[in-house]
């Protein structure tokens, strides 16, 4: 059953009364934020997807929405953003939890953000973007757009990493049927040991590469076995989430060892290559960075205002082209804002000739793309070079993003729950930023 507002959050109790009222006095940046979220448009998300009145008592929506707020402001686990909301009386008052009702527990909040989704998360960054706009707090008249990498929670992956990682994740499965009693898993071997010895070979036969393709080779036969009989154990199941799941694992772990063999081959250009097992739309990236040449996750294109607020953030599987991400970046943010910016600057990387003649048309005053080749004309002029300098802002904000609010690396599996994960990250940003100019 979806619950909005805490009522017991009105009362005082006397426990309560007899406090000094300065212990629950919030500080600037809290008090402000409580008095922005304290708007029912915040609860209509959650009214038109969850509106259901059976079933157990869900986590008040306010309390949920401050509570991801101080996780990801202050990059905090579920279970330590419990315990410091309980030791905190400023924390439970911001919260809207008295001090004599328990907190949530983290395996509540972990379920409820699973429930809730990416979607329902883009919403509400959308309406907080909506009621800065209409408070006058951001202006959106100049736009700055860049890309960057988040990670996906995965080890740097090697062909004999992968095959051992698959194959573990399979017996594991069938391990779970076997204790459950399902019959057909009764008989299965478990190869798990004999793979984590290989792979562990493999990891110190590096510049060996006659020893590491015989190691992989032997790797290789191990999974098909294991593909195998899970194949055979699959076709004697009844439905269930076990058996999606196994059927899900087994079609990855064949995938891996088809790239495997390619690679045996001598063939390493393998388009759409799984790079883990756990999150297999995870995908390689290069972005220009000599330190770490690939990264492993998924790419972020974030709109940014001369407020520094975030009015729109997209995560694209593999790696686009940015030129492919710009218009439809702009039009977000006309969407959200219900405005048409008056200058857009942006990096070599999304500028076209097309897209600069598009974005005249539009209407957009001023456009700062840094076009490759010979310097044009209006490149020397002083209103571009400006717009090139505030265009420069974006990468401190894409530093303190992942500094500070976890964009570096997506804590959450597969691609709705990196989007779930960043649009989180980006709400306690906005927030923090909105308190800030409020």
């Amino acid at each position: 059953m979806l619950k909005l507002y805490n009522e017991k959050d009105k009362q005082m109790d006397l426990f309560e009364a007899g406090l000094p009222k300065e212990l629950f006095e919030l500080d600037k940046e809290l008090k402000k934020i409580d008095e922005f979220l304290n708007d029912e448009r915040f609860m209509e998300p959650f009214l038109e997807h969850f509106n259901s009145s059976t079933g157990r008592p869900t986590v008040p929506v306010e309390t949920y929405l401050r509570m991801m707020y101080l996780k990801h402001r202050h990059g905090l686990g579920y279970e330590t953003l419990v315990k410091e909301i309980s030791d905190s009386i400023k924390w439970r008052t911001f919260c809207k939890i008295k001090l004599t009702d328990p907190i949530p527990d983290s395996t509540t909040l972990i379920k409820a953000t699973k429930r809730y989704g990416e979607k329902i998360i883009s919403e509400i960054n959308e309406l907080l973007v909506e009621k800065a706009r209409e408070k006058k707090v951001i202006r959106g008249r100049k736009l700055r757009i860049d890309s960057t990498t988040v990670e996906a929670d995965i080890h740097y992956p090697t062909d004999a990493s992968l095959l051992a990682d698959g194959i573990k994740a399979v017996s594991k499965t069938i391990k779970k049927l076997k204790k459950s009693g399902e019959e057909a898993a009764q008989d299965f071997r478990n190869r798990t040991r004999s793979a984590k010895k290989r792979a562990f070979k493999a990891s110190n036969a590096k510049g060996k590469k006659d020893q590491l393709n015989k190691i992989t080779s032997e790797l290789v036969e191990i999974a098909e076995k294991v593909v195998g009989s899970a194949k055979r154990i699959k076709d004697r199941l009844e439905d269930g989430h076990l058996g999606t799941k196994l059927e899900r694992q087994t079609e990855i772990l064949e995938q891996v060892i088809q790239q495997t063999k390619e690679v045996l081959t001598g063939n390493i250009h393998i388009p759409d290559r799984v790079v883990s097992i756990f999150d297999p739309e995870a995908r390689p990236l290069k972005k220009g960075n000599r330190r770490i040449p690939v990264e492993f996750g998924r790419k972020l294109c974030l709109t940014e205002t001369e407020e520094r607020i975030i009015t729109g953030y997209d995560l694209k599987n593999g790696n686009p082209s940015d030129t492919e991400l710009l218009l439809p970046a702009i039009e977000k943010h006309i969407n959200v804002t219900g405005k048409l910016p008056w200058a857009v600057a942006t990096d070599a990387g999304f500028a076209s000739a097309d897209h600069k003649d598009t974005l005249v048309a539009m209407g957009v005053k001023r456009v700062a793309l840094r076009l490759r080749g010979r310097k044009k004309g209006y490149e020397k002029e002083s209103w571009y070079k400006r717009l090139q300098r505030f265009r420069a802002g974006i990468e401190g904000t894409i530093s303190l993003l992942k500094r500070k609010y976890g964009l570096k690396r997506s804590l959450y599996k597969g691609t709705a729950g990196s989007r779930q994960w960043v649009g989180l990250g980006i709400m306690a940003y906005n927030l923090q930023r909105i308190a800030q100019l409020a």
